[in-house]
């Protein structure tokens, strides 16, 4: 038995000794052969964002590069210099998520503010400007006509650009943002969009029209106007569940069964896979999902689906499922999880938070890029995979009086606020107190660009300050003595209570409005149950007595409220983060994902950038560029402000390039000469993990061998 043992162990020993001998030479082989890219140059300019980003990738025509900034201009650079050869300032936002480039003529068609540009290329003259609405995304041009696309609203219209003339107009209603770029199919027959989650946390709140088609991956006629098919992801979504990232394309693609179809893959915040027949909506194969029953308390919260699909096929790159076992519940404080439920589609409510996963992915609007390997198909997919935590609480109806007062402060600090950018256009942003938001900022609501809701920016204390003396004032009779002396310096003088972005962090100050007619108060109706979870600085100098009066107080003047309709619910979520600001499940938190388009199966998921708690995979917000001819892409949007280079025939990272910046678009494929380039956009980041500021540079890198100047 011990002579059978030293065998297996000399076996092993000769198998591992055989190994190595055999590996290294392969490695060492590859990184001889692997020619590394290098900068060719960068351009920069001081302009940037606290917490806004650059997210146009940029486009080439010629050696014309031409690119935007925050400040609501287009840039052409030299391609081949980075010399900037001409700005042209069109307004905010311009160009936020791409423009088209009418490579045959030399123009180029871009968003700017409400407006629709054409510009020439060689000079940035502009030969056309017409008023067409916000639009999020690039137009699609046909001829002299531009398919446009209202982000707010879900319209989508079709208009003669010379003679500003409509052709038509397709609502899908503002359930159906649009936040990701469209695509069109080679024919140019039919554009195909995805479209964003209803636009609220509250079962029933969002009241649909027709058909509803958020969550939805949709097909458009560009000739006639009208819907072609939508495909739903979700189910009354309640979870900010969007579908995400440009439409993907495959023409004469071969299922397994031997048909020859024109494909359409969707990807989605959920990390599942929309797998189509681009012309009429059906799925690719019988059987690739199902439905299934979901815990939605039916019995408690009316308005939310029972049932939600189960993809089959592809598999998903990402999930939405988080478990306490998942978190660093060491690394956390554990009262952010006093009033948490874990589970898939759990609708949130007044009585306790959900812990969920995919509110920034899953996939993200940058969305992802097909590969061809040995004739097989493939999907690159950047994805996200950290915790949120999904809260209702009560806030005040606001009366005719409070909507005028409100619309009026509104205008006045909007207005302040232009006064102020023309004499500090470029905000120094080591001093978080002198940020100065825009238009964009939605005062109060979850979409807020503020780090706090109400606090820490000096224009929106104001702001907030003077919301909240309405509220008080129209509400004289909530005036509480011992609320006001003990509580009030918090959770503010009308209880509305506070709570960070995902811009700022996790900061919460729960609002104490209605709270006595929820769940969550059970837990804490005794002084010493509240003083738990308050510092000790924090911790109230009151009897029981006290507290009980005052809580009966707000008991009796919140139902009243409540049966009056002047209590509503409302919802707002926040990153889950522990101690270290970071996301408090355990990392990886991102990476990117390769789906066999064949099989179906997710083959590989790689990881990029390195956090400090277990080595690799952070978030992402930059993207992936398309695959060079020898199968290399570069992916950016890392907190640690690298750019990697990706071979997609071995799917491993070959190199690392340190940027100024995060990038923070997609890395634009293009060529100097024979010389295939990269193109990095790095402004920086937006959310509370980017520790560093923002910047603006724009940077070329080619590959070291390859010379620009050979023909």
């Amino acid at each position: 038995m011990l002579t059978t043992l030293k065998i297996k162990i000399y076996n092993i020993c000769l198998i591992n000794i055989f190994l190595f001998f055999y590996t290294i030479p392969i490695i060492l082989h590859a990184q001889q052969s692997y020619d590394p890219f290098e900068k060719v140059w960068s351009y920069s300019k001081n302009s940037y964002h606290p917490s806004d980003t650059v997210q146009a990738s940029g486009v080439v025509y010629k050696n014309y590069l031409l690119s935007v900034d925050l400040d609501g201009n287009v840039l052409a650079l030299d391609l081949v210099s980075g010399n900037l050869l001409w700005t042209v300032k069109i307004g905010t936002p311009s160009g936020r998520r791409g423009f088209y480039i009418d490579q045959k003529n030399g123009y180029v068609y871009i968003n700017g503010g409400t407006f629709l540009y054409k510009l020439r290329v060689l000079d940035g003259t502009i030969l056309k400007k017409i008023e067409v609405g916000m639009s999020q995304v690039e137009p699609i041009i046909v001829g002299n006509d531009a398919i446009l696309f209202n982000h707010m609203e879900g319209n989508i219209s079709r208009v003669d650009i010379e003679k500003n003339i409509l052709i038509w107009k397709l609502s899908l209603g503002s359930t159906a943002r649009i936040w990701s770029p469209p695509a069109l199919s080679n024919d140019q027959k039919i554009a195909y969009i995805a479209t964003s989650n209803p636009g609220s946390l509250v079962a029933g709140e969002t009241k649909v029209k027709g058909k509803d088609y958020s969550s939805s991956l949709v097909a458009i006629d560009i000739s006639k106007g009208n819907v072609v098919f939508s495909y739903q992801d979700v189910f009354k979504d309640i979870w900010d569940y969007d579908v995400t990232g440009r439409p993907l394309l495959i023409d004469n693609y071969r299922t397994n069964d031997g048909r020859e179809i024109n494909a359409v893959f969707q990807l989605t915040k959920t990390g599942n896979i929309i797998a189509l027949d681009a012309r009429d909506g059906t799925e690719i194969y019988k059987g690739q999902t199902a439905l299934k029953f979901v815990d939605t308390n039916k019995d408690e919260i009316e308005g939310v689906s029972q049932f939600q699909r189960e993809y089959l096929w592809p598999e998903r790159f990402s999930d939405i499922l988080v478990e306490p076992k998942d978190l660093r519940l060491s690394e956390m404080n554990s009262f952010k999880l006093r009033h948490a439920k874990f589970g898939e589609f759990i609708p949130p409510s007044v009585d306790y938070d959900v812990v969920i996963k995919g509110l920034h992915g899953g996939a993200e609007w940058f969305g992802g890029q097909l590969h061809s390997k040995h004739g097989t198909n493939y999907l690159v997919v950047p994805y996200n995979d950290y915790a949120w935590i999904l809260r209702l609480e009560y806030t005040q109806a606001e009366s005719i009086l409070d909507k005028l007062c409100i619309w009026f402060i509104d205008k006045i600090f909007r207005l302040e606020n232009k006064i102020l950018r023309i004499f500090k256009s470029n905000p120094d942003t080591t001093e978080k107190t002198k940020f100065i938001s825009d238009d964009n900022d939605f005062s109060g609501h979850r979409w807020s660009q503020s780090e706090w809701r109400r606090k820490s920016y000096a224009d929106w204390d104001k702001y907030w300050t003077v919301r909240e003396s309405i509220h008080y004032a129209t509400s004289p009779f909530s005036y509480n003595k011992t609320y006001s002396q003990n509580c009030a310096s918090c959770h503010g003088k009308a209880r509305l209570g506070d709570y960070q972005s995902e811009h700022g962090g996790d900061g919460y100050i729960p609002s104490l409005l209605g709270y006595t007619l929820t769940k969550k108060f059970k837990k804490f109706n005794t002084i010493d149950a509240l003083n738990a979870i308050h510092l000790d600085k924090q911790k109230l100098n009151i009897s029981q007595k006290d507290y009980n009066n005052m809580n009966n107080f707000f008991n009796e003047y919140d139902n009243k409220q409540l049966r009056k309709g002047n209590l509503i619910a409302t919802g707002f979520w926040q990153m889950l983060a522990a101690k270290d600001g970071y996301p408090a499940n355990n990392p990886p938190w991102g990476g990117i994902g390769i789906v066999n388009l064949e099989t179906g199966k997710l083959e590989k998921k790689i990881l990029i950038g390195d956090n400090k708690v277990n080595g690799v995979g952070l978030p992402i917000f930059g993207g992936i560029s398309s695959p060079t001819t020898d199968n290399l892409i570069a992916a950016t949007g890392t907190p640690d402000s690298k750019a990697f280079i990706i071979d997609l025939d071995t799917n491993t990272v070959i190199q690392k390039i340190k940027l100024s910046f995060t990038g923070s678009a997609p890395p634009l494929l293009t060529k100097i000469g024979k010389c295939e380039a990269f193109v990095f956009i790095e402004t920086g980041g937006r959310f509370a993990w980017n520790k560093k500021r923002n910047g603006f540079v724009i940077s070329l890198y080619k590959k070291k061998s390859c010379d620009i100047n050979s023909m």
